[in-house]
């Protein structure tokens, strides 16, 4: 734990000494829920404003309010290289793994995993953009809910609602977007 604690500190300075080198500007999300699991897949979007090629160690969170919800089938995939991205640590409040980007350039990363349910709500953690000091330039979200689910109530009003062949989705476009609350879902199943 202690190590653990070190390396964010560390990592926390090294962001703020080189944060014109990397940006993290835009995230695309789809959310699906069902009785038994919620699934995130997502494109997360990074820039390098360098002439140098950049590798830096992330730690992607997970929601740990409730240590009996379980996450599994974690998968991280370099769309821009071609290639799956190994987790070089999991721990239980997320993932440790590489990013590579060229210089001057950009590159998406590929991020799915399901979370097994154990209560009436799931959170996806948003506030941690903070963490890169500065607002998602765009960020796109859906929430597809499968039956017999019904969402109760919702942290972030949806700018539209779908219902498409049994299941109903909800959609949310941001623009210059620094969350102030994670991704909230209360929810019923019967």
């Amino acid at each position: 734990m202690k190590i653990l604690m070190i390396f964010f500190v560390v990592s926390s300075f090294y962001y703020t000494v080189h944060s014109q080198q990397i940006d993290f500007y835009k995230e695309d999300l789809t959310f699906q829920l069902s009785k038994k699991y919620f699934s995130v897949k997502g494109n997360y979007y990074f820039c390098n404003h360098t002439d140098k090629k950049i590798r830096r160690l992330l730690f992607y969170p997970f929601d740990t309010t409730n240590d009996k919800s379980t996450v599994d089938s974690i998968m991280v995939y370099d769309i821009t290289g071609n290639a799956f991205e190994k987790i070089l640590q999991k721990v239980p409040s997320g993932i440790f793994f590489e990013i590579k980007i060229r210089p001057n350039d950009t590159s998406i990363y590929h991020i799915e995993y399901n979370q097994r349910i154990v209560s009436d709500s799931v959170r996806y953690i948003l506030q941690t953009t903070k963490y890169w000091h500065k607002p998602l330039e765009t960020a796109e979200y859906k929430l597809v809910v499968e039956k017999p689910v019904t969402v109760q109530t919702l942290s972030y009003r949806p700018d539209s609602v779908y219902q498409i062949q049994g299941m109903k989705i909800y959609y949310w476009w941001k623009e210059n977007f620094l969350p102030e609350e994670d991704m909230i879902i209360h929810f019923t199943a019967n």
